[in-house]
């Protein structure tokens, strides 16, 4: 049944009108669509701008001492005693990240072998998720979850509806409705990742200053910068993720995965 409201008239009577549920029901949607897509998308976007603007400033600063990202992955492991973290050249849709379970420390070849700010603080800040694992610090694991679950499902939540509204399964509003909320959704997810994220900075900064690996102020601080924008570096892969989608649909092309 629809609900009647009082209202105030042009001449200051008062009269009654009908608000029909279909439409306070849409009303109430669009607060959620703001909420659940809107918010994480535009904190997401502010984000990825940060990160890539560091990123980028960083690739120019090339360190002195021709240390690699693989190296400075190593120097930080060593200093904290682990010897049990494979580190390994990666490629795919997350090429930078520290697994857990298999014990490996992931980079990609840019990282693995460069000598910039850009590739030693990557590297940095995922040897902070090794000393996490050593001390058993356990959002790491939750944190783990949610960025490979995010990066694989991101597709998933594109291309199904898709598939769905060709089908005919769901009409094209109900599958835009859905692809946005998914992918608000996983937004919104990684965005609680973040403490988890400064906190393998902060160890891995520690150690950096504590064992003096670099031979400068000006280093450190060029390294520090990258680190802590390396923080953000995961919700700017979801993005990506999603670009390459669009872009891929877009173009008919077969696609090529994105790089971090």
């Amino acid at each position: 049944m629809d609900k009647k409201y009082r209202v105030c008239g042009t001449y200051g009577s008062w009269g009654e009108v009908d608000f029909p549920k279909g439409e306070m029901r849409m009303g109430g949607m669009v607060y959620v669509l703001i909420g659940v897509v809107v918010l994480p998308l535009l904190v997401s976007m502010v984000v990825r701008g940060r990160y890539r603007k560091v990123y980028e400033e960083s690739v120019k600063v090339k360190l002195s001492g021709g240390l690699t990202g693989a190296g400075m992955a190593r120097r930080i492991l060593e200093a904290e005693g682990i010897e049990d973290v494979e580190i390994v050249e990666h490629w795919g849709l997350l090429p930078d990240h520290y697994d857990c379970e298999k014990k490996r420390l992931c980079l990609s070849r840019q990282h693995f072998r460069g000598t910039s700010a850009a590739a030693l603080g990557v590297a940095a800040h995922e040897a902070g998720h090794a000393i996490q694992d050593r001390r058993r610090f356990r959002p790491l694991k939750k944190r783990e979850l949610a960025i490979r679950y995010s990066q694989y499902l991101t597709p998933v939540i594109v291309l199904l509806p898709l598939l769905m509204m060709l089908t005919k399964t769901v009409n094209s509003k109900t599958g835009i409705i859905i692809i946005f909320a998914g992918w608000g959704a996983v937004l919104a997810f990684n965005l609680f990742t973040l403490p988890v994220e400064y906190d393998a900075s902060e160890r891995s900064k520690e150690v950096v200053f504590r064992k003096r690996i670099l031979s400068s102020v000006k280093e450190e601080r060029a390294l520090y910068k990258m680190m802590r924008a390396a923080c953000l570096m995961y919700v700017s892969g979801v993005l990506n993720t999603v670009r390459w989608l669009v872009g891929s649909l877009r173009s008919g092309k077969r696609p090529v995965l994105p790089e971090s």
